[in-house]
């Protein structure tokens, strides 16, 4: 689906429109066939109205002469594909789609379309249908790919830290545990003296949730805004040494300031990113192997390096008129 997320984050595409939408849905000339699978053109001009109309993309796009660019047609097509492979794969391993699918698909579908509000603002059954492909799409998800095994995660790391480094000039990375009372940090701190892993009481004891799921990481201190109490602490505190307890109107904070942010910290959002993009690849392979043919009007299958794209034709800034 990336190819479908770059063309809806381009005002470019969807400011000039050039389709001629379905006036008529009588018309079921097949556009696409995947694996044997059939879409009319009228189902897929169906789906990409809905898109064009969404009050939340309005700025992006220009539905008044009822037209959309051939690059979103062709990046929608690439979608159905994906999603026809997936439906197949599903059925040849017999996954079933769990409530926690279902649950994980709605995160999912707006994070694809950028956010909550552009998904609440398509019709309920363009909302729906979606929601269900992508349920779908996180069960087979949830079964492929392989495994990242520890060489995986230490590149992946070492990436991440080099990316961090790279926009951090001071070198100074902070990590805290925030608590309500100057006895519950003197006893944390108490533990971290006696060799306790920050990162794990981090995410076992600070209260602040948003840092503590990664073991208080805060990230580098550079042009980071902090009361002052926090912000002496952070920019004087020697490298690798644990504060006292330093109280601010948010509790009693115990900070620690490094070079470096430790995998321990950021491991399993690490290892969600190896695994995904597993997946990702693989159905990826799956998709470049998968049987499609597209009306030549809206362009033409193609696979290079093992990915498989619907791409609009040459020259082209517009996909067929549908005739009434």
């Amino acid at each position: 689906m990336n190819n479908l997320r770059r063309a809806l984050a381009a005002p470019a595409i969807l400011a000039v429109l050039a389709i001629v939408l379905a006036s008529c849905s009588s018309v079921r000339a097949t556009a696409l066939e995947v694996n044997g699978h059939e879409y009319s053109q009228s189902s897929i001009d169906e789906e990409l109205e809905a898109i064009a109309e969404n009050p939340r993309l309005a700025e992006r796009a220009s539905t008044s002469d009822g037209t959309i660019d051939s690059s979103l047609t062709a990046a929608w097509l690439t979608t159905l594909v994906e999603d026809r492979v997936v439906e197949g794969e599903l059925d040849r391993r017999g996954i079933r789609v769990t409530s926690a699918d279902r649950a994980a698909a709605a995160a999912a579908a707006s994070e694809f379309f950028g956010d909550t509000s552009v998904l609440e603002a398509f019709p309920k059954w363009f909302r729906d249908r979606i929601t269900d492909r992508f349920a779908e799409r996180e069960a087979l998800l949830g079964e492929i790919g392989p495994t990242a095994t520890d060489a995986d995660i230490q590149a992946a790391y070492e990436e991440f830290l080099a990316a961090q480094r790279a926009q951090c000039p001071s070198g100074r990375f902070a990590a805290h545990i925030l608590v309500d009372t100057r006895e519950e940090a003197e006893a944390i701190a108490a533990q971290l003296a006696g060799g306790a892993n920050f990162a794990n009481l981090a995410r076992e004891r600070s209260t602040d949730t948003n840092s503590g799921s990664t073991g208080g990481e805060l990230g580098c201190i550079d042009a980071q805004e902090y009361v002052p109490a926090f912000e002496t602490a952070v920019t004087t505190q020697p490298l690798n040494q644990v504060s006292a307890p330093i109280q601010t109107e948010f509790g009693y904070h115990l900070i620690v300031v490094r070079d470096t942010i430790p995998l321990d910290a950021v491991e399993d959002l690490v290892r969600d990113e190896v695994d995904a993009g597993g997946s990702d690849a693989e159905l990826g392979a799956l998709t470049a192997k998968a049987k499609v043919s597209v009306d030549r009007r809206y362009g033409r299958w193609v696979v290079r390096d093992g990915v498989g794209r619907v791409e609009a034709p040459a020259g082209a800034s517009s996909a067929p008129t549908t005739s009434p």
